[in-house]
């Protein structure tokens, strides 16, 4: 029975490993955002919302922006295991492993991409987010230049300038996706032509001096 004057929110969960415990406040804090948008979000709104007391989400995040860019990489280091995952799939030629890829990077932004894009407008102008943002895109072209080695003769300036564009149409098919701009499939074949594209001009183009 609760104490007069105590919430919900004091009463204590089992102790869970410090990094369970985090993955599970990211997973409340997505769950806010996707019902309630970030304005709603706080650390005590949080520490309500997951049943802990306050000072554990304090101890995790520091402060609300803290939280927020935590969130921010969470949604990274999912779309980055989603993009894992499909390269994991054998394909025999560039062109199905066009389609695999765009499937993985348009159905991890419409899983995810409402809240992502609720974020970034939340951090607009943070250097933090900025640098994490250039990070981010240095490891996905990483990414397409792993799926894609056996089509590319080479991966020089010339190439990450192409595949450089092809991430910022990548992140507006995704954008259009989530939120019900174009379907999933229509991305998706969008998405996969544009790579296919971008690898045939790649292979054709002579070396730049």
């Amino acid at each position: 029975m609760t104490k007069p004057g105590h919430t919900p929110a004091d009463k204590k969960p089992g102790r869970l490993p410090r990094e369970q415990r985090r993955r599970q406040l990211l997973d409340v804090a997505i769950t806010v955002i996707r019902d309630r948008g970030t304005q709603a979000l706080t650390l005590v709104s949080l520490a309500e919302q997951a049943g802990v007391s306050k000072p554990v989400v304090y101890e995790h995040f520091g402060t609300r922006a803290g939280l927020l860019l935590a969130l921010y990489n969470e949604y990274d280091v999912r779309q980055t295991e989603a993009i894992m995952q499909t390269l994991a799939v054998r394909t025999h030629t560039p062109e199905e492993t066009a389609r695999v890829v765009a499937g993985g990077y348009i159905d991890c932004a419409v899983l995810y991409g409402h809240e992502y894009s609720a974020l970034a407008a939340a951090l607009a102008g943070s250097t933090d987010t900025n640098q994490h943002k250039q990070s981010r895109r240095a490891a996905h072209m990483e990414q397409l230049a792993h799926a894609f080695r056996s089509s590319l003769p080479r991966f020089g300036e010339h190439e990450r300038s192409v595949f450089s564009g092809l991430l910022g149409a990548a992140e507006s098919l995704s954008e259009d996706a989530a939120a019900g701009r174009r379907s999933r499939d229509h991305a998706v074949r969008a998405l996969s032509a544009l790579i296919t594209a971008a690898l045939q001009a790649v292979a054709t183009e002579p070396d730049l001096p």
